[in-house]
């Protein structure tokens, strides 16, 4: 250690530590380009795929219209069974809230 507190390094150690600073430097570089390469393969997957996701909803869109309409059709053709379902639906939900705030019991 006393080699080093004097401030002389030997010409090879300064070699050694110059070439191992440009080695760092450049995989710095290789790792910055592979890291844009990534955001931007990144940017283009999630592109698409929010492209496919809008094309197949746009294809869904209309039967779910159609499929809201017959609900509507069925609840106004049976107003006393749909109130009916939505009361039993709000007494299931209310009592599944009930229950898990009582929380597990040891």
């Amino acid at each position: 250690m006393a080699f080093f507190s004097h401030g002389h390094i030997p010409g090879d150690v300064q070699d050694e530590i110059a070439a191992l600073r440009r080695d760092v430097a450049r995989l710095g570089a290789t790792l910055s380009k592979h890291g844009a390469q990534t955001l931007r393969d990144t940017g283009e997957l999630t592109y698409d795929f929010g492209n496919d996701l809008m094309d197949k909803a746009a294809a869904t869109l209309p039967m779910l219209r159609r499929r809201a309409h017959m609900v509507e059709d069925t609840i106004r053709e049976n107003p006393r069974r749909s109130a009916a379902i939505v009361g039993l639906a709000a007494l299931t939900l209310a009592a599944a809230v009930l229950l898990s705030a009582r929380g597990p019991r040891n």
